[in-house]
């Protein structure tokens, strides 16, 4: 990979936090573009920036609920374990 293609996903990347934040200030793709000093012409690099990031953020929110579920079923499984075995305890005469 050479320096200038290092640096166009650098800028990139730079370009889409921005366009991120001002998205969760609830600011137009037009109003983002002016922000961001950029050309009318570019307001499809903002609305495919903004594509790209809800995909990130809908893949961020997969894995996490994989995650959580993931928890939460080995939860189970220990408090199951732990019933069965009292259970077994509570069948024994005292």
């Amino acid at each position: 990979m050479g320096k200038s293609h290092q640096a166009n996903r650098l800028r990139i990347a730079s370009r889409r936090v921005k366009v991120a934040e001002l998205t969760l200030r609830r600011m137009s793709q037009w109003d983002i573009l002016q922000q961001l000093g950029m050309e009318a012409s570019q307001q499809s690099v903002i609305s495919k920036d903004v594509a790209w990031i809800a995909e990130q953020w809908k893949q961020s929110t997969i894995r996490d609920w994989d995650a959580a579920k993931g928890k939460e079923l080995a939860a189970l499984d220990l408090v199951e374990r732990e019933f069965w075995a009292a259970w077994e305890r509570s069948k024994v005469e005292k």
